[in-house]
């Protein structure tokens, strides 16, 4: 890890660091897919606060995973732009278009109620073209993932993987400190080879 990384990581406090690491995740998850549509992926980044209101896009990112993720490459000693913290940036994006795209298909299987037949027809409309364009997203950002992984990644055992892609997911909890202390217990087994450990406290099965 560079000193400036190092600087980086340790003051995520900060607004410009923050704002400049989380420009660094949203760059790492370009290098999958450069040719998407980035304003439909970061449209699907999107949760609700603890108190009820919806965050989205960059702006969820700065505030609840960056930190995450420069906690991890702090501990792991690992810069923004080592192998493993791109791989989680990108996963971290596919898993809110998987959400977003199990919504849809929800949606289109009934999961919606409507008032006259030409409001149904049009809505679905609209559905349908939504999921065809976030399931290409998705596919296009997996192959990225996929390729990434074999060329930067192939001496890990497959476990390491799954347990990046874990470490890639954020929901909004409650209890920070439990979350915190997993993440930090889990980051202490991985740099001392303990695979098998790390990915049992995430709830991983080999």
């Amino acid at each position: 890890m560079s000193h400036a990384d190092l600087v980086m990581t340790s003051t995520v406090a900060f607004a410009p660091i923050r704002r400049s690491l989380t420009q660094n995740i949203i760059a790492n998850g370009k290098q999958f897919a450069p040719s998407a549509d980035w304003n439909a992926i970061l449209d699907c980044v999107t949760e609700n606060t603890i108190e009820g209101r919806p965050i989205q896009g960059e702006s969820l990112i700065s505030k609840y995973f960056t930190p995450k993720l420069a906690s991890i490459a702090f501990r792991m000693g690992w810069g923004m732009d080592t192998p493993e913290v791109v791989y989680i940036s990108g996963f971290y994006f596919t898993n809110y278009l998987a959400e977003r795209l199990n919504k849809l298909q929800f949606q289109l299987a009934g999961g919606m109620t409507f008032q006259t037949d030409a409001q149904k027809e049009k809505i679905l409309e609209g559905k349908r073209n939504e999921a065809f364009k976030i399931d290409g997203l998705k596919i296009e950002l997996d192959g990225g993932l996929s390729e990434f992984a074999n060329a930067h990644l192939a001496d890990k055992d497959p476990l390491y993987l799954k347990v990046y892609q874990r470490l890639s997911r954020y929901q909004v909890v409650y209890d920070e400190h439990k979350a915190r202390r997993e993440k930090d217990l889990v980051c202490n087994l991985l740099k001392e080879g303990k695979i098998a450990e790390a990915a049992r406290i995430l709830g991983i099965e080999g």
